[in-house]
């Protein structure tokens, strides 16, 4: 076996010197079997047990400028941090002061208002408002006699002329009364005849002794007293006969009930209402608790009630032209006029009722419609409009905010006249021409002086909508 000697070109290597081993029983004072003896006893013929390799240190070479650059990195880093920091923080002071000139500017600078000019308002004044369809004519028909309806003729929706039989009713109560009247009357003619002989024998009688009296043959007394007799059957015939023309008149009272057996249409029309049926038990009458049997209404002019606002009473008068709508007949235009008037205002309500006529010949119109009623009122002196957008409501009433010459608003009272929805008719306070501020701020005191911006439109509806929409963006 060759032994191995150490290469003399490589640095020295410093071997670590073995140290002892634990014993198996953990005494510190056992020692490890050295290499050599492990040698030793190897077996014979077999290759001895290399020694494990030592730590061999591996050599760090440093710069000896590598400290001097990272120094230098460092000072330049906190450099750059310095600067970004100072000039953020002249941007911030930068952008602070501007805006404090821009808030002292605004502040300076007296607030922008969007104002409009007052109209005159139209001549031709139009009202819109709603009314109800009634008959011309409608008649309630109640029955006049006692009895049982026995038929009946015509229904709902049936038109009829005047003098038809809607039902007819049995009545016998009534026609045993007149059948009584009838005979009495009778008898109190035979006593008129009875009376007519008695009178003609006190007349008689009476002659005779008159012409008897001045010759002696009877005595005066006598002759009154026959006198007297005639006398008394003269009245007894006037009374009889008296009676006979009250028994007459009865009869004729019953008779005319008799007509009112049949019941009749009082004018041509449409029958709107039955309220009977074969059998039924109808009473004379007319009062909440008699059945009414029909009911009859004429369509061919409609009336229709309307009630007009106290502040419209001067504008409606008899003659006026009013076109009336229903919603059941779009685009279709029924012209009529203002018939008359109530001359009275309601106080609870405030309004004046107005009938207005209207022509319609195929009954379109019926009673109980709703309608619509547009009045062609002309304005003897035309109030002023502003949008709505220009009214306030303060605490002493209506206001608007005007803007005058010099800039400065001031709050003037406003009398109302009618509210139209987006348009406002002012009756009193404003002028023509004139300059009202729209959808002012609260914070705008009186007598502020404002920039005034004009709302870009050609009515006064538009310019709200425009200054609203303008308020909402």
């Amino acid at each position: 076996m060759t032994e191995s000697h150490p290469n003399p070109a490589s640095p020295p290597v410093s071997a670590a010197a073995p140290q002892p081993a634990p014993s198996a029983k953990g005494s510190p004072g056992a020692a490890a079997p050295q290499p050599a003896a492990a040698a030793q006893a190897a077996p014979a013929g077999a290759a001895a047990p290399q020694p494990p390799p030592a730590h061999v240190p591996v050599p760090v070479h440093v710069h000896p400028k590598t400290g001097r650059i990272i120094a230098l990195t460092v000072v330049i880093a906190v450099a750059v941090l310095i600067v970004g920091f100072g000039l953020r923080a002249r941007e911030r002071k930068a952008a602070r002061a501007a805006l404090t000139e821009r808030v002292r500017r605004t502040l300076e600078q007296p607030p922008v208002v969007h104002v409009v000019k007052v109209e005159a308002g139209s001549p031709d004044s139009p009202l819109a408002l709603p009314g109800v369809c009634r008959a011309f004519y409608e008649a309630k028909l109640f029955a006049r006699v006692n009895g049982y309806v026995r038929i009946w003729n015509f229904d709902i929706g049936d038109h009829v002329k005047a003098g038809d039989v809607l039902a007819s009713i049995d009545t016998p109560d009534l026609d045993q009364e007149l059948m009584v009247a009838r005979a009495k009357l009778e008898s109190l003619k035979a006593d008129v005849k009875l009376a007519e002989a008695a009178t003609e024998f006190a007349r008689i009688t009476h002659v005779r002794f008159k012409t008897a009296a001045p010759e002696g043959v009877v005595s005066l007394e006598e002759a009154d007293q026959k006198k007297s007799e005639f006398d008394v059957s003269l009245a007894k015939l006037e009374s009889a006969k008296a009676q006979v023309a009250l028994g007459e008149a009865d009869v004729r009272r019953l008779e005319d009930l008799v007509g009112f057996k049949q019941v009749v249409a009082p004018f041509d029309g449409v029958v709107t209402r039955r309220s009977v049926d074969i059998g039924d038990l109808v009473t004379a009458g007319s009062t909440s608790t008699d059945t009414m049997l029909f009911t009859v209404s004429t369509t061919e002019t409609a009336r229709v009630f309307v009630e007009v606002p106290q502040v419209a009473r001067a504008s409606i008068s008899a003659g006026l032209q009013a076109d009336v709508t229903a919603p059941e007949f779009p685009g279709r235009v029924f012209q009529g006029a203002v018939d008359r008037t109530a001359e009275a205002i309601d106080p609870a309500s405030g309004t004046i009722r107005v009938e207005v006529l209207a022509p319609n010949p195929d009954g379109a119109l019926v009673p109980g419609m709703y309608a619509q009623v547009t009045f062609h009122c002309r304005n003897v002196h035309p109030a002023v409009r502003i949008p709505a957008g220009a009214l306030l409501l303060l605490v002493h009433g209506p206001h608007a905010a005007i803007v005058g010459a010099d800039d400065c608003v001031h709050f003037r009272p406003i009398k109302i006249g009618r509210d139209m929805g987006d348009i406002i008719e002012v009756a009193n306070g404003l002028s023509a021409g004139e300059s009202v501020a729209l959808n002012i701020s609260n914070e705008i005191a009186e007598g502020e002086k404002v920039t005034p911006v004009a709302a870009n439109v050609g009515k006064v509806s538009a310019a709200s909508a425009e200054v609203l929409g303008a308020g909402a963006e």
